[in-house]
């Protein structure tokens, strides 16, 4: 939660008041939001699947967030500025980001590894 709350304050730095200081307070914010949240995914799959194969497992994980980072944007890049789009942009991304989040649900409990 600490990451996720640090993530968004870097939405409330930019949006408030765009100067240096913002700025600064926002790499901060976004580089410790970014740290906690790595610790926390390393974490979690060395606790579901074990170490055995946990570099192959964060590189999996890095490539598809990254790809996510790139491709997250493109939708609002797409869509023609003088149609009054903020409203229904944000619904089709969050509509999006949920059916993601389902897809993405694990089926029944992961099986532990075998020491």
């Amino acid at each position: 939660m600490l990451g996720l709350a640090l993530l968004a304050l870097t939405v409330g730095c930019v949006m408030a008041v765009p100067d240096f200081l913002a700025g600064a307070a926002y790499a901060a914010a976004l580089g410790a939001g970014l740290g906690v949240l790595h610790v926390v995914q390393g974490a979690g799959l060395a606790e579901h699947f074990g170490t055995r194969h946990l570099g192959n497992l964060r590189g999996v994980a890095s490539v598809v967030g990254i790809f996510g980072a790139a491709a997250g944007p493109l939708p609002f890049a797409a869509w023609p500025p003088d149609v009054g789009y903020v409203i229904f942009l944000a619904c089709i991304a969050a509509t999006l980001a949920l059916g993601a989040a389902a897809v993405s649900r694990p089926f029944g409990q992961p099986e532990l590894p075998r020491s």
